[in-house]
């Protein structure tokens, strides 16, 4: 039944998961002055996020977290389920380079409009499975600048209906993906992502059925360059419905090269792709 939290906090407590989790009709917390420079644990999993399940939070004000820079930080269902959350402060200024996992971040926070992640230090990350997911207002993410080494890569912008850009992709270091399935899936109106300069050598999973695909039902999509793509030559790769019902799609660059002896599946890869030529 807590409506509102206020205050300062300055603690030696290393652990702030599942703080305010499921408190259901908490309309605001004042965060503005909290240091939280020596926590270490703001969520470890998808149901033990600091702020996770509550509802009725509209907005929080996170500008002013200075994160511990030496020792590793678990960000995992922060937001999670915060469906009226529309803000949390300018981002920018993060220091994320200790961050371990963003799983289930800000997945469903359907009223979430902007947040710059363009500064954001990923080097440390290895699960971003779902932190993005279901965030059908956020028009803009610049992960352009993103030094990404994640292994786990799982259906991070899926479902950002609104979506219509992620800056240039091109340069991320995707040497260490196992896995994009479902990635941009349902970005309903992202028009391009450049994936030329992608090493997907290593990746696994492109896409386990129809409804998967890492590029599945983008219809804004108009090309993808995927001429360079190398593919693993020891391991199974699942590559269904990784365009299916990409409807504007004509072109996704020279196939001819592709080693596709370990594919084992492409159930529904161009399905209803009706414009490529």
């Amino acid at each position: 039944k807590l409506v509102s939290c206020y205050g300062k906090i300055t603690t030696t407590q290393p652990s702030y998961a599942s703080m305010f989790h499921g408190c259901t009709i908490m309309t605001s917390c004042d965060v503005s002055e909290w240091d939280v420079s020596l926590v270490t644990n703001f969520g470890t999993a998808y149901h033990d996020g600091m702020f996770g399940y509550c509802p009725a939070l509209v907005s929080i004000n996170t500008a002013n977290w200075i994160f511990n820079s030496s020792s590793s930080i678990t960000f995992s269902s922060v937001f999670y389920g915060d469906s009226n959350l529309t803000t949390i402060g300018d981002t920018s200024g993060w220091n994320t380079s200790k961050f371990t996992t963003l799983l289930y971040t800000f997945r469903d926070c359907v009223k979430l409009l902007s947040l710059n992640t363009s500064a954001w230090n990923l080097s440390s990350v290895t699960n971003l499975y779902y932190t993005f997911n279901g965030c059908t207002v956020l028009g803009i993410l610049d992960v352009s600048s993103w030094n990404v080494s994640s292994i786990s890569f799982n259906s991070v912008f899926s479902g950002c209906s609104a979506l219509t850009t992620v800056g240039d992709t091109s340069g991320w270091n995707t040497t260490k993906f196992t896995t994009i399935n479902s990635l941009f899936s349902h970005c309903t109106v992202l028009s391009s992502v450049d994936v030329s300069g992608w090493d997907v050598s290593n990746i696994t999973d492109f896409g386990t059925n129809y409804d998967s695909g890492a590029f599945g039902y983008c219809p804004a999509l108009t090309s993808l360059d995927c001429s360079a793509w190398t593919f693993s030559s020891t391991s199974n790769i699942s590559f269904a419905g990784v365009f299916s019902s990409d409807s504007n799609l004509t072109t996704i660059g020279d196939t001819s090269d592709w080693n596709t002896t370990k594919f084992t599946t492409m159930d529904s890869t161009f399905y209803q792709c009706a414009k490529l030529t």
